[in-house]
Parts: C-alpha cells; sequence; structure tokens
C-alpha cells in the first residue's frame, strides 16, 4: 500500500508544470522505513525540494501558499480550521470514508478542495495557482469550509482552560461514582 500511495504522490508531482514543480516542498517521514523515500524522490525528480520531517509540521503550513494534504489525517484538518489554502487528495480505496462524512467531502470536492486523484489535484491547482486566494476567499469554498470545520474541527481560544475544566468535570464523577468500602 505505501508504494501505492507514493506513485500517488509522484503522480500528482508529474502532473503539474514544472513551473509549480520547482515551487513544492515535499516532507517525507522522519523515520524512512527503509522505503528510501529521498533517493525515490530525487530519482524522479531531481529539483525537489525535500523536508525531512523535522520541521515542526505547524510552520510548513502556516508558510505556505497553499497546502496539499495527501492521507487521511489530523494535518487537512489543521490546516482548514487556520484558514490556510488547502488541496486534499487520497484514494478512497485506500482511505475510506464512513457514509456520514461521503455527503461532507463531496461538498469539499465541489468547491476544488477535495479530490480523488493525484491527477485532478494538480489540475485544480494548475487552474488556481495564479490566483490562490480568489480561490479560497470565494463565499461557496468559505462557507463550506466552516461548515465542515464546525462538525468535524473542535478549537477553543484556550484549549490549556478548557481542559483543565474537562478534567475537573471528569474527575468529580468518578470521584461521586467511587465506592468506598472500609474494614
Amino acid at each position: 500500500q505505501w508504494n501505492y500511495y507514493f506513485n500517488d504522490q509522484a503522480n500528482f508531482v508529474s502532473s503539474l508544470p514544472p513551473s509549480l514543480r520547482d515551487k513544492l516542498l515535499i516532507r517525507i517521514r522522519s523515520y524512512d522505513y527503509g522505503q528510501c523515500q529521498e533517493e525515490r524522490w530525487k530519482e524522479l525528480f531531481p529539483n525537489l525540494s525535500i523536508d525531512k520531517g523535522l520541521a515542526p509540521m505547524i510552520e510548513l503550513i502556516k508558510d505556505c501558499r497553499i497546502y496539499i494534504a495527501t492521507y487521511h489525517g489530523t494535518s487537512f484538518l489543521e490546516s482548514l480550521n487556520w484558514n490556510i489554502p488547502t488541496i486534499i487528495f487520497w484514494d478512497p480505496k485506500y482511505n475510506e470514508l464512513n457514509e456520514i462524512a461521503k455527503s461532507d467531502f463531496e461538498l469539499l470536492k465541489d468547491v476544488g478542495i477535495f479530490h480523488e486523484t493525484p491527477e485532478s489535484a494538480a489540475k485544480q491547482m494548475t487552474k488556481i495557482w495564479d490566483n490562490i486566494p480568489y480561490w479560497w476567499n470565494s463565499n461557496q469554498l468559505q462557507s463550506t469550509r466552516r461548515s465542515f470545520c464546525s462538525k468535524y474541527v473542535k478549537s477553543y481560544s484556550n484549549p490549556i482552560n478548557t481542559a483543565s475544566k474537562i478534567i475537573k468535570k471528569t474527575t468529580k464523577k468518578r470521584i461521586k461514582n467511587l465506592l468506598l468500602i472500609k474494614d
């Protein structure tokens, strides 16, 4: 499955015009698991910039013009919540969605955020590259993004305070349900 995933990534890159390919930064896993990721990328695309997975993801996402998410994980939820222009693509055969989420991802597909093939994602990136803000800030896309985030992303203005309240509440419930037996 990893080889299929890598080939999808390579197909995305090769589907981009060379002028956009030169602007990519590919992030690989910090531990390679014997996949020779960097060597594979350099063999296919010698001029590609590679991040070896050591830089904090938040810094990379916040500094990019557009974030391309290629698997079903938390990074695309974070980038959408931070309102960072994002294109998501993955093969639904390997990244399955439950029935409830499918309709929400269809809405993301309708505004050009979600794609099921690397070629479709590359075509979208090429189409919007010269004016990403125009695409990203459209009323329909922003409404869809906000709706998606309100359903799938929980964010707090003061996360430490919120976590503290949750812990206290949980602890109180456990104490109330605790049965003490004395000898």
